[in-house]
């Protein structure tokens, strides 16, 4: 039946059509990389409500047994 059904896709395409990966020419859109400058340590902590050296701290989810 499989291969019934891959033989029956052989006989749709004919060799005036050439093989394509998508039925649409894609293109990709890509912008410069740009070097900008990030936050400091201080500035992305600024508004947590917790930190612990420099790091967010979160209650913890998970116990000992791992």
């Amino acid at each position: 039946m499989i291969l019934e059904s891959v033989a029956s896709i052989n006989g749709v395409a004919g060799d005036d059509v050439p093989p394509t990966s998508h039925a649409l020419p894609l293109t990709n859109v890509f912008r410069d990389d740009v070097i900008t400058p990030g936050l400091s340590a201080e500035q992305a902590l600024s508004g947590a409500p917790s930190v612990d050296q420099q790091r967010f701290s979160v209650p913890r989810i998970l116990g000992d047994e791992q």
